[in-house]
């Protein structure tokens, strides 16, 4: 009923946020693997199923959590497509994403990607159970199975960009 989620703790959150507790509720209602895909995002080639889809980009069964590469914005994981595995650890992993101090980033761009970034990935109890995947979801100009468009928003080609990827 909120506008974002609120943190015991740390209080208000952008809505980005709220994917965290949904995908650990998700897990614990016994689904082996949930895909997260951003409401700006989408996969270009539906045929193409999600372990495939995975592998295909350097994905691997024992991966905990495998995320598409923020490039060329970044060089870290895009939680806009991600993949979570169940009875990997995953949950604790999710619950400790969420209790990481955000500061002013739990409200600004890049939201729970900064904890992501700058956290989570550098503590060694999580480190091995993230991996990037080659899919290099924002790069316009790579013909990739999964389009992420967050980057583009607010330059007003966001809908050409989609049209033409969607197209392709």
């Amino acid at each position: 009923a909120d506008a974002g989620c609120h943190h015991h703790h740390w209080g208000a959150r952008h809505p980005s946020y709220c994917k965290l507790p949904a995908i650990a509720e998700a897990l614990s209602r016994g689904f082996e693997r949930v895909v997260f895909l951003d409401s700006d995002a989408f996969i270009r080639n539906a045929k193409l199923g999600v372990p495939a889809l995975l592998r295909s980009y350097g994905g691997c069964t024992a991966a905990a959590m495998e995320f598409g590469w923020d490039t060329p914005y970044s060089l870290g994981p895009n939680a806009g497509f991600a993949s979570f595995q169940s009875g990997t650890g995953v949950v604790s992993t999710l619950r400790v994403w969420w209790n990481l101090f955000a500061g002013a980033k739990g409200e600004e761009h890049p939201y729970e990607q900064h904890a992501l970034h700058w956290q989570l990935v550098h503590l060694h109890r999580f480190r091995r159970r993230v991996l990037t995947l080659a899919l290099r979801t924002m790069d316009p100009t790579y013909p990739d199975a999964v389009v992420h468009l967050d980057h583009n928003a607010g330059t007003k080609t966001r809908v050409w960009v989609m049209a033409r990827a969607a197209a392709e």
